[in-house]
């Protein structure tokens, strides 16, 4: 066996380790991460994405969010962007967030100060929703974000746009 067709036989065994990984992710497109510091206001989220077909999983603190991040894939995150928060550890959430499986951010700021929506897009949030926004109205970004992800899921599914 000649050390080119080796390369090329390691080069085909690594590509096709990523395919399979990219796999292993869509299938967990349907989970949704809800970050925030109140009960009840991810009471409200968790029935917002509930609604819209997404299985849900809370966290009262970025360091947990952190970490169920790492150990899980989710298709959709709905945080809470409270000034107070600890703003590093949630912009590395986003990153891992959007890196890992292509995961789509809302950034909920009950606040809606200015400086928060342009840290929110700088850290690659998908939406970005100022003040004290209804239910029903994150419920309808929810579901454009599951039809999204469904979407995107089946394009890497089959290699090829939908």
């Amino acid at each position: 066996m000649s050390p080119l067709q080796t390369a090329h036989d390691a080069k085909r065994t690594s590509a096709e380790g990523r395919r399979s990984a990219r796999r292993r992710s869509a299938g967990f497109a349907g989970k949704c991460l809800l970050v925030s510091k109140e009960e009840a206001f991810l009471e409200g989220m968790k029935r917002a994405a509930s609604g819209a077909g997404w299985d849900c999983a809370t966290s009262m603190s970025a360091r947990d969010s952190l970490r169920r991040a790492f150990l899980h894939c989710f298709g959709l995150a709905i945080v809470d962007i409270d000034p107070s928060a600890q703003r590093q550890l949630l912009a590395d959430l986003f990153r891992i967030l959007k890196s890992g499986s292509g995961g789509l951010v809302i950034a909920y700021d009950r606040n809606a100060e200015p400086d928060s929506e342009l840290w929110a897009r700088q850290n690659g949030a998908w939406l970005y929703v100022p003040g004290a926004a209804e239910w029903d109205s994150l419920s309808v970004a929810c579901a454009e974000a599951r039809r999204l992800q469904e979407r995107t899921t089946n394009r890497d599914t089959l290699g090829a746009p939908v």
